[in-house]
């Protein structure tokens, strides 16, 4: 199965050693200037070029003042970059509330890095910023062994996934009066399947993949990916 993904959320960060264990933090659901700035002025740009010309040129096809293959062009192309912009800027303003609900999701593993067969006891998460449910939620976790290729087509560079292997647990249900949700559950690493690999354009990534849905506050996926090496041979 390919699929795009987003290769910020998916960058390997070696754990922070806490009293717990291994501690890694998803950097796609923390606060990031980069992110603000740049896709900001991506917005602005999209919206404030494209929007001012394609209502002139709306209003022009519709009052019949203008017609032609000349007026339907750049019509559409407006348009496009319109839609585009104002999607991105419903994105942001769903980033923004985000960050401003939930504090950035968590997992930690009680060992780092993992093998291949192994298995142990993980916990994830997550903290409301402020107050706590009101509402039943709950939580879905997935382990995805894949594997990252880059290419080029044509002139674009392109990026896919092809999934080796996965499995999902249990769902668990999120009770109302929360302020940190908490979530564990045990994984074995699958023996037969690769140990990460890491070259520039082909990568074997494995990834824990957290999905929250809090009713009225937030719905979000948290991606923690870590390293696996191979068995230890006896």
């Amino acid at each position: 199965m390919a699929q795009r993904i987003n290769n910020t959320r998916a960058r390997l960060i070696e754990p922070t050693r806490v009293a717990e264990g291994f501690l890694i933090v998803d950097p796609g659901d923390a606060w990031s200037w980069g992110t603000f700035l740049g896709g900001g002025v991506f917005v602005l740009i999209l919206c404030g070029v494209s929007l001012p010309i394609g209502v002139g040129l709306w209003v022009n096809v519709l009052t019949g003042a203008g017609s032609g293959v000349v007026q339907w062009v750049p019509l559409l192309v407006t348009t496009i970059f319109a839609v585009v912009g104002i999607a991105g800027l419903v994105w942001g303003i769903r980033w923004l509330l985000l960050i401003a609900r939930l504090k950035p999701g968590e997992l930690i593993l009680p060992q780092y890095p993992l093998r291949l067969g192994e298995s142990c006891r993980i916990r994830y998460r997550r903290q409301l910023r402020s107050g706590s449910t009101r509402r039943r939620g709950k939580v879905t976790a997935q382990l995805i062994c894949y594997e990252w290729v880059q290419y080029r087509q044509g002139t674009d560079t392109k990026t896919a996934t092809h999934t080796l292997w996965e499995e999902t647990f249990s769902t668990w249900e999120v009770d109302t009066g929360i302020r940190q949700v908490d979530y564990e559950t045990q994984i074995q690493v699958a023996a037969e399947m690769p140990p990460s690999f890491e070259a520039r354009s082909n990568q074997i990534r494995w990834e824990v993949r957290v999905k929250l849905d809090l009713p009225g506050i937030a719905k979000d996926a948290s991606h923690f990916r870590f390293k696996v090496i191979p068995e230890e041979v006896a």
